[in-house]
């Protein structure tokens, strides 16, 4: 661990940018080419500096069986709001705490309920702007339908994500009763 941030608003496993100087936290004769996001609360959080070596090396794991299986392992449980045992958790914050508030494991039902509540209230609060410019797309995932939720380093560039972390956006495009996940 290289650093620890005060409050942030970013969840854990995303990338940042790599301080100039930075050294890998393993290997601190190697200057660190990649910069993730780890243990996050209301505080701030840890972040991981990595060499190319490492960063192979966890981007190699993320995507092995083995990795995969800790993947499916991370997002099972019980979810933080509604309790129920749920097999797609995955971090969130609470609006209402703000954007740099506690991090919960919340469901995809959850993160959909509380979307679903935060929209009604901003529609309640229609004040006649002209607004319909963005009405096609979805504020969660611009319209595409799927957001990518890079899990710790795995894919090439988060932006775009890959198979293990594309999902269905839970605001435009929900799971239907029988749909594979």
């Amino acid at each position: 661990m290289s650093d620890v941030t005060g409050p942030i608003s970013t969840l854990p496993g995303t990338s940042h940018d790599v301080p100039d100087g930075m050294m890998c936290d393993d290997h601190p004769d190697r200057p660190a080419v990649a910069r993730i996001q780890g243990e996050t609360d209301s505080f701030g959080c840890e972040m991981e500096d990595l060499c190319q070596q490492c960063n192979d090396e966890r981007r190699a794991y993320r995507c092995s069986e083995a990795g995969q299986a800790e993947e499916l392992e991370w997002r099972t449980g019980p979810c933080e709001w509604c309790k129920n045992h749920v097999t797609d958790l995955r971090d969130a914050r609470d609006y209402e705490e703000g954007m740099s508030g506690r991090v919960y494991r919340v469901c995809g039902a959850c993160i959909k309920r509380v979307n679903d509540e935060a929209q009604a209230e901003l529609d309640a609060y229609d004040f006649g702007y002209d607004d319909d410019v963005y009405e096609d797309e979805c504020f969660n995932c611009g319209g595409e339908g799927y957001v990518s939720d890079c899990f710790d380093g795995c894919c090439e560039d988060a932006d775009s994500g890959c198979d293990l972390c594309t999902r269905r956006c839970d605001v435009c495009n929900p799971a239907k009763k029988g749909d594979q996940p």
